[in-house]
């Protein structure tokens, strides 16, 4: 409070201020010894609040591959998807990356984002690496569509995902599960033992009992500890 008060002899009027004391309830008293009174500012009617300063909030490492595609890829939400690659340490991309396909024409249902889903890589084994920022708890989303010609036929490419040497997806199917040239988004959690003299990357792997393997794109998301 920078002010209090203004000259005079009425309630909230000084002649002559004399002294300022504050409660422990945070109430204010101000003595005067010409109108011979003592006024008071009640905590209720006026208390100063500290704002707390927001902490700032680190932000998720996100890293999002555009598999089979030579440019960069910016979805329908802003996002950027990096261009296919082969694997760079320090880096990411396909260690075994099986044939990078013509990319379709044909429009993709249940997405917007047509173009990521119509370039992909397949093979009987496909695998990707990316060195992440420390260990820890990321997300991996994996993107699918399936289309006429493809492998050993429709309903005949079968495969398994692992990941960090653990099967996430057994047997997939994916014309089986929503059709063909649909797309189809499935998400798994891996834990990455990973930090400085451990160079242990995130590993995902694709292998096919039946037909080929195929993705289109592959994001990891998560949040290193501090």
């Amino acid at each position: 409070i920078s002010l209090f008060g203004v000259p005079g002899s009425g309630p909230g009027k000084f002649n002559s201020p004399l002294g300022l004391g504050v409660s422990p309830q945070g109430d204010a008293f101000a003595g005067d010894s010409v109108n011979k009174t003592v006024q008071a500012l009640l905590a209720c009617s006026a208390r100063f609040t500290p704002t707390p300063t927001p902490r700032p909030t680190a932000e998720p490492f996100v890293l999002r591959l555009d598999v089979g595609s030579v440019p960069t890829y910016t979805d329908q939400a802003g996002n950027l998807w990096l261009a296919d690659q082969a694997y760079i340490p320090g880096g990411f991309g396909y260690t075994v990356g099986g044939t990078e396909a013509v990319p379709e024409t044909q429009p993709i249902a249940s997405t917007a984002d047509d173009l990521l889903y119509q370039t992909y890589r397949s093979g009987s084994f496909l695998a990707f690496k990316a060195d992440l920022p420390g260990p820890g708890t990321y997300d991996v989303t994996l993107k699918f569509a399936e289309f006429p010609g493809m492998g050993a036929g429709v309903g005949q490419n079968i495969f398994n995902v692992v990941s960090q040497g653990i099967e996430v997806f057994h047997e997939l199917n994916v014309v089986g599960q929503v059709g063909l040239r649909q797309a189809l988004d499935l998400s798994f959690q891996v834990a990455v033992d990973q930090g400085v003299g451990n160079p242990q990357p995130l590993l995902v792997e694709f292998a096919a009992p039946s037909g080929q393997a195929f993705i289109s794109g592959i994001q990891f998301r998560g949040r290193a500890p501090h």
